[in-house]
């Protein structure tokens, strides 16, 4: 019991700092994998060497085959174009989804529930016979759940509908890039 709990834990946390994707998806080779992660680390970067950026706004950036979402708060529209700009400007970017609010920054409160909710969705997907969860990222930003990956119609529903149900989820947004 103790190192099924311990499983389990280990488990959660991993998911929660991968957004559910695996290290080296199965759709992906490792350089595709690393490809996506060199975008990623380059906009997290780029958008830390901006002051305004780094200290004004609350911003997070998922890639999945080189799609870039790009997701938190912005307190202005001006702060919001400025980042997105930056990321579309990282070398092997295809597509920048801008889910920017401007608002002011979400609280910790807020991040640390999203990271619960996403937790929650992955265990939900990973439990589920048949699903192949290894081609799905997850994001959740303020309550929303973003859905990105590669895969089929019928698994992006089948994924939808499990997101959908987890408690507190106020919203899915699917960006899956569908392979037939």
């Amino acid at each position: 019991m103790k190192k099924s709990l311990s499983v389990f834990c280990l488990s959660s946390c991993l998911l929660l700092l991968a957004g559910c994707a695996p290290l080296m998806p199965k759709n992906h080779n490792f350089k595709e994998t690393l490809r996506d992660r060199n975008i990623s680390y380059r906009a997290e970067t780029k958008l830390n060497a901006d002051r305004a950026i780094k200290y004004e706004c609350h911003l997070s950036v998922a890639t999945y085959n080189r799609v870039v979402l790009l997701v938190g708060q912005a307190p202005t529209a001006a702060l919001r174009s400025k980042a997105v700009d930056i990321v579309r400007h990282i070398p092997n970017v295809k597509l920048v989804y801008n889910r920017v609010t401007i608002e002011a920054p979400s609280s910790t409160l807020t991040r640390s529930s999203d990271s619960w909710i996403t937790t929650k969705v992955c265990t939900q997907l990973l439990a589920k016979p048949k699903l192949d969860s290894t081609k799905v990222k997850v994001v959740t930003e303020n309550g929303t759940v973003y859905l990105m990956g590669l895969t089929s119609r019928k698994q992006a529903r089948i994924v939808v509908d499990i997101a959908r149900k987890v408690s507190g989820v106020q919203k899915v947004v699917k960006l899956f890039e569908y392979t037939s």
